[in-house]
């Protein structure tokens, strides 16, 4: 997971913890679990990122495959 990565969508965006959470329905310090590392981001909050952020294939394989 490259967190500086989606922090870069995040921050381009307008996004900051608590309306990407809320995007995902789930609470802000769970968001920042699964952007420290310490819990995956499930293949339904990948999807709505992918949606909200229009990433590219490329974007979704750096930042949540490497």
């Amino acid at each position: 997971m490259q967190k500086n990565e989606l922090r870069s969508f995040m921050a381009k965006y307008g996004d900051n913890n608590q309306t990407l959470a809320e995007a995902l329905g789930i609470s802000s310090p769970a968001l920042s679990v699964k952007l420290n590392g310490k819990s995956a981001f499930s293949t339904k909050h990948i999807k709505i990122i992918i949606d909200r952020y229009d990433l590219s294939g490329e974007d979704v394989t750096r930042i949540f495959f490497t």
